[in-house]
């Protein structure tokens, strides 16, 4: 990273239908160094598209279109407001919104976009102590007009450095050390 202090190494294994996905961060610095990292597959929305997410609660990062509030605010996970329910992509009689949440307390290292029509999964597996958050982005329309969702997991939150670092809620690294943490994404095929 020739603007940051650190070095990232990433590696990727295909094996059957699981994509396994190792990285280690060096901070080259004299300093301690605060970090976040996110994976941001967008994914496609297809009908019967469903979240599941092992978490009660989640913040607002951004909210377009819909009465989620402002960067901070907190919700119930997935009915966040009467009429919207986060993990089916229904947003009510709220048109082309967009919003960006943050999981809290997640309860196992897991999430996964599910198809209850066709049984057909995308399955994310993480270790919960290094990646213990789990963003999620959901466009209907509200940027841009695209429409996609990415289930992210990450090391921390809100989206800028300098504010989950203040809260701490961010990644630290010592002057001269390495980080690793791996995760997965499995295609789980219906069953029959």
């Amino acid at each position: 990273c020739p603007i940051s202090p650190f070095d990232l190494q990433r590696t990727a294994r295909l094996c059957d239908n699981e994509l396994l996905l190792s990285y280690e961060l060096t901070n080259r610095s004299q300093d301690e160094e605060a970090f976040l990292w996110a994976l941001h597959p967008l994914l496609a929305i297809r009908s019967g598209d469903q979240i599941e997410l092992p978490t009660r609660r989640i913040m607002t990062d951004t909210a377009v279109g819909c009465p989620l509030g402002e960067c901070g605010d907190r919700w119930d996970w997935p009915e966040p407001c009467p009429g919207i329910r986060l993990d089916r992509l229904d947003f009510g009689p709220h048109s082309s919104p967009a919003v960006k949440v943050y999981s809290e307390g997640l309860t196992e290292g897991r999430a996964a976009i599910v198809n209850a029509g066709t049984g057909e999964a995308l399955e994310f597996s993480f270790d919960p102590d290094k990646l213990d958050t789990v963003g999620v982005w959901i466009n209907l329309g509200g940027w841009n007009g695209y429409h996609h969702v990415a289930i992210e997991p990450t090391n921390g939150a809100p989206d800028p450095l300098d504010v989950a670092a203040r809260e701490n809620r961010c990644g630290r690294i010592s002057a001269g050390a390495s980080t690793q943490w791996n995760l997965s994404l499995k295609v789980i095929a219906p069953t029959s």
